[in-house]
């Protein structure tokens, strides 16, 4: 009986112990990591849609708080601010829209200080391949290059300036709706980046 508590307590040392240094290894790791998940993860997106810039945008994150979700937790936006000789010159986040044919399709949406669309990265999606998947095309997503006023970034068939793909229209208009989302919140990003 004697040797059945003492294994008892020696496991539970053990165990007690491997969750403490797991613990402290998690915390310690914390920032690296999510470092490494925004560089490889989201950083193409973020560096194709900013323009020429002498920093490392993916470390100059601005966090804008966008209230709480339905379940009551804070949900933050990261803003990836791009810098040259130490002044903002132009900042991408990410849109999405839940319009797409076959789900989300969640763009990065790259913007200079005056609120003008430099560049548009399509992130995920779920569209049918050869038909949706074409709002990947660079042709496409240049059409929204200038563009500042959100209802401009609408499809040309509903009075905007962007022309839908033939055959993935619903695709097109995810993209645009995607688009005029993070240009009707640039006015409270801009705020935030330029203070």
């Amino acid at each position: 009986m004697r040797d059945l508590i003492r294994m008892v307590v020696v496991l539970t040392a053990i165990c007690a112990g491997s969750a403490l240094v797991l613990s402290y290894t998690n915390q310690a790791t914390k920032n690296q990591r999510e470092y490494q998940i925004t560089k490889y993860v989201r950083g193409p997106s973020v560096i194709a849609v900013l323009g020429d810039f002498d920093n490392d945008p993916l470390k100059d994150v601005v966090k804008i708080d966008m209230g709480k979700d339905d379940k009551g937790r804070i949900v933050e936006k990261d803003i990836f601010v791009a810098k040259r000789d130490n002044k903002p010159v132009s900042m991408a986040y990410e849109s999405v829209s839940d319009k797409g044919y076959s789900g989300l399709i969640n763009v990065m949406v790259g913007l200079d200080t005056e609120g003008k669309v430099i560049g548009v990265a399509v992130m995920t999606h779920s569209e049918t391949p050869g038909k949706g998947s074409l709002v990947e095309e660079q042709d496409f997503r240049d059409q929204f290059k200038g563009l500042q006023v959100p209802q401009d970034v609408k499809l040309s068939g509903a009075g905007g300036k962007i022309d839908a793909i033939s055959g993935a229209t619903v695709s097109s208009r995810a993209v645009a709706e995607a688009v005029a989302k993070a240009l009707e919140l640039f006015p409270r990003v801009i705020k935030e980046v330029m203070l």
